[in-house]
């Protein structure tokens, strides 16, 4: 295959400059009008599949709920060691966001609305690694209620998740707090910032 040439499509697939005549296109998975149709649908190339861009979600709600108990069952047996560092790193990486978060809002050069809407760009920063990282944030960890709910998970294993995964983003956060002291970054800006 040169360099100029694309993977050969599935045989369902929809090119993305739109259907060859006579061909049908493809609804998203789980949309209103799944099946062919003979209108073209904006496509994305993925790793496995075409996946239609037309709004509508890549999962049905009961599938969402269903991955989501999958995924806290997982979630709730991992190993001790792999729950308390992923926990550290969530409460370092929340830390993170909400001291540049500070940063942000305390200089004074910056008008008051546009130091809070950067200030939550920001912060966002610190959210973002978590999911990137894969770290264990308690509020996100909440969730694994579905699982229990669904009887995938027992009561201590719930409470024993959620109990050290707040202890260990208190112990990032808290870790976090004290570098900061002794870096003396609290003291940017004139002390503006602490």
């Amino acid at each position: 295959m040169g360099a100029t040439e694309r993977p050969p499509l599935p045989s369902n697939a929809v090119s993305p400059d739109g259907p060859e005549p006579g061909q049908a296109a493809w609804n998203a998975p789980g949309s209103a009008a799944q099946g062919p149709t003979t209108e073209a649908q904006p496509t994305l190339l993925g790793t496995d599949r075409i996946v239609a861009v037309s709004g509508f979600d890549a999962y049905a709600p009961r599938e969402i709920a269903a991955r989501l108990t999958a995924v806290g069952a997982t979630k709730a047996r991992l190993a001790l060691i792999s729950m308390v560092a992923l926990g550290v790193l969530a409460g370092g990486f929340v830390g993170l966001g909400a001291l540049y978060y500070t940063v942000v809002v305390s200089d004074p050069g910056i008008g008051f609305a546009a130091g809070r809407v950067l200030g939550g760009a920001v912060f966002s920063l610190g959210l973002v690694l978590v999911v990137v990282a894969g770290a264990e944030l308690f509020t996100g960890n909440n969730l694994l209620v579905m699982a229990w709910v669904a009887r995938r998970i027992t009561t201590r294993e719930l409470l024993r998740d959620l109990g050290i995964v707040f202890a260990a983003n208190l112990a990032g956060a808290v870790g976090l707090a004290a570098l900061v002291a002794l870096s003396g970054e609290w003291r940017l800006g004139d002390g503006q910032v602490g």
